[in-house]
């Protein structure tokens, strides 16, 4: 016994044990309560402190505050500090990160041993026996490197999957926006229309009532003029769905977007949106800057590190196995060494599996390029289209609107009736709607081109800083 006690003394595992004990980390739990979140949510307006800093990150001023108009590149930047998707996007960078640290550990050292009793005790021998052994493991470092390069391309992916979720949280605010604008402008227009409507069932039941006209007329105007009615409540309705979607994407209650004087700046408006540059810079940009094909990209990357892992993986590892036995007073050392022999199998499997996925990976990389080229070339050839039609149909209403003007001062001249400026009237705002809606497509396809791109070709577009967001 006081040989097994002096072998412990003058072994370090004993206060390696201790001192790695010490180094050990502890568990602390944090439960999630989701009526905390909730009740953070209500409280949530465009006023925060907060969104007023982060605003001059985007590039927008942040004066004065809180503002009292919002235009669609600031409801973008709100939606990128509100929206609790881009903090998820983040939180995976971090276990990106983490997986770096996991792929750079080297194997730890394994101690054991070997405690004997003997009965035989002659020649005062001791009946005791130990053996402590210590197997430390050489990794290949080649297989190390492939493995720490391998997650740091991870890490740079999930990278890009947060560019990629900051567009889609910008494009679900602008497109929301645009569908809330759309609607505020349709309803002033319906309003707009109904007037000479109401105005032309008048005019027509006096002439009823002379015998001008007959009540065919008379009902056909009348039936315009209830559609009209009915398409004011529909846009009333679709107004309050658009303004609660607008308020989902930029991650606010519909309370506070309520509060909240949304304004056009020329989207959509009276104002065509700019003009597309060339297709095929437009295309060169795209497969530059896209998010899917810079994750195609490190896809590729990290395909290749693991067929890099997995050449590796043919060579083994030596594992060394120093170790001392005291055996009834005999002092023995020893060192022993192992390493797995590749004789059944060479890694052929994993390394035919990792070739297979490094071509996938490159041929995932071509579909997406062809993807952005097609993409580009027709949001590029549909947006032309509608800008085109757009401009087209504003001589449209210029026309209707002298006409009108025409006949206005006909009519102060007492050479027609109120009638005929009337249906004037109703033909140039029916016009208005309709040009309203190609205004409306017009705007939509540009952003469909911008969602091809992948990048704003709006000159008031919010900066990308997105960092310091909640």
């Amino acid at each position: 016994m006081r040989a097994l006690a002096s072998l412990w003394q003058s072994s370090w595992l004993l206060p390696a044990v201790l001192l790695g004990g010490c180094m050990f980390q502890q568990y602390k739990p944090r439960p999630i309560e989701p009526r905390a979140f909730v009740s953070a949510y209500e409280r949530r307006d465009l006023a925060a402190p907060g969104l007023r800093d982060f605003m001059g990150q985007c590039g927008l001023p942040g004066e004065p505050w809180p503002r009292r108009r919002w235009a669609v590149v600031g409801l973008e930047c709100a939606a990128l500090y509100f929206n609790p998707a881009l903090a998820e996007a983040r939180a995976r960078i971090e276990v990106a990160k983490s997986a770096e640290i996991t792929a750079g550990q080297r194997p730890n050292p394994q101690a054991s041993a070997n405690l004997e009793h003997h009965s035989d005790t002659s020649d005062d021998r001791t009946p005791w026996s130990i053996g402590p052994r210590f197997d430390l493991t050489i990794e290949q470092p080649s297989r190390r490197s492939a493995r720490i390069e391998g997650a740091i391309a991870r890490t740079a992916a999930a990278e890009i999957d947060l560019d990629a979720a900051i567009w889609a949280v910008r494009r679900a605010a602008r497109d929301r926006a645009l569908d809330f604008l759309a609607a505020q402008r349709q309803r002033e227009l319906l309003i707009a229309q109904s007037a000479p409507l109401e105005e032309g069932v008048r005019l027509l039941e006096r002439r009823e009532e002379v015998g001008l006209t007959s009540s065919f007329e008379v009902s056909a105007m009348r039936i315009d003029a209830q559609r009209a009615q009915l398409a004011r409540s529909t846009a009333e309705a679709k107004l309050r769905t658009a303004e609660a979607a607008l308020a989902a994407a930029v991650g606010l209650p519909v309370a506070a977007m309520r509060n909240a004087n949304i304004e056009a700046a020329g989207s959509p408006g009276d104002a065509l949106p700019v003009e597309a540059p060339p297709v095929d810079v437009l295309q060169r940009q795209a497969l530059t800057g896209r998010a899917d094909i810079r994750r195609a990209l490190q896809d590729y990357a990290i395909a290749e590190a693991g067929l890099r892992e997995q050449i590796a993986r043919q060579y083994p590892d030596l594992t060394l196995s120093p170790g001392y036995f005291f055996d009834q007073g005999d002092n023995i050392w020893s060192l022993g060494a192992a390493l797995v022999l590749p004789l059944l199998n060479r890694n052929e499997g994993p390394i035919a599996e990792a070739v297979a996925a490094r071509e996938l990976a490159a041929r995932a990389v071509e579909a997406t390029q062809a993807t952005i080229i097609g993409e580009v070339a027709t949001a590029h050839a549909g947006y032309t289209a509608l800008r085109q039609a757009a401009l087209e149909s504003a001589m449209v209403i210029e026309g209707l609107e002298q006409q009108e003007a025409r006949l206005q001062e006909q009519f102060e001249a007492g050479e027609i009736d109120r009638l005929a400026v009337v249906r004037a009237h109703i033909e140039t705002t029916n016009a208005r709607v309709l040009r309203e809606d190609l205004l409306t497509e017009t705007w939509r396809g540009m952003f469909r081109l911008e969602d091809a791109v992948q990048s704003s070709l709006r000159a008031d577009r919010p900066g990308s800083s997105e960092e310091h967001a909640p």
